[in-house]
């Protein structure tokens, strides 16, 4: 993941939602105090905010401080930049033991979305300042929580192109998002003569966004079918967007 300065100074952070948070160090500890529902944020206009509970589960004061980035994908890796289109309401909490905080998330800028806007939302947990009796200062980072936000116009659809092809003992498949909204790739297979390959999109991956080209890949020892085979590419499945696309299979 890319963040990408700016030289000004900007803050970010129940429709259709979408569940996907990424992580790091101290995850289990951080899954059991602080829960999201739901996880992520997807407002489809007119309107123009939508709200996230944040639960604290311990039965201690949970500090938590929320910045929103504007999210795209370069080269197939995730690119944060600094905004002010979009902001978190409030942007620092402190919330009670077993105690349900309600999160705003609304879109400040003046001009109407044109397609889709996606965003991440980054939930830091802090604790308590450090007695200074111990030796030490500051404040310490416990998790960084990792929130998809989203916000398009009604008539926004995604339009993907599929590439499919033999490599290393491994399928491989190629997404294009021509269309003007993510599509997020559940249930995710290759379906072709020798049977139903899974091919794993996991965390912030899973979502196509909009101009976009991401590659997947399954596990080792997939089938391994001459060029031209048609096979079909499943995802999405019980969604507006489910995908059922036949494609051939191609040279790598």
């Amino acid at each position: 993941m890319t963040f990408k300065p700016n030289s000004a100074v900007r803050c970010f952070a129940k429709a259709t939602l979408f569940a996907a948070v990424t992580s790091t160090a101290f995850a289990p500890s951080f899954a059991a105090s602080l829960t999201f529902s739901p996880v992520g944020v997807d407002v489809q206009g007119p309107a123009k905010a939508g709200n996230m509970s944040l639960i604290n589960n311990s039965d201690v004061p949970t500090r938590v401080q929320i910045r929103i980035f504007k999210w795209t994908q370069v080269d197939g890796k995730d690119v944060l930049e600094p905004t002010r289109d979009v902001v978190a309401s409030p942007p620092v909490a402190l919330i009670p033991p077993g105690a349900k905080y309600t999160l705003r998330v609304a879109r400040v800028a003046p001009a109407p979305v044109a397609g889709e806007e996606s965003y991440r939302l980054l939930i830091d947990e802090l604790p308590p300042p450090i007695d200074p009796r111990t030796g030490s200062s500051g404040v310490q980072l416990l998790l960084r929580a990792s929130i998809p936000a989203f916000f398009s116009d009604a008539a926004a659809k995604p339009s993907v192109e599929w590439r499919v092809w033999n490599e290393g003992g491994k399928l491989h498949v190629r997404a294009s998002n021509k269309g003007n909204l993510h599509l997020k790739l559940t249930d995710f297979t290759v379906d072709g003569p020798s049977g139903s390959t899974k091919i794993s999109a996991t965390g912030s991956g899973a979502y196509v966004l909009t101009g976009s080209t991401l590659t997947y890949e399954s596990e080792p020892g997939a089938p391994t079918y001459p060029v031209g085979t048609q096979v079909t590419v499943s995802a999405a499945k019980g969604t507006p967007f489910a995908v059922r696309q036949q494609v051939a299979i191609s040279t790598p």
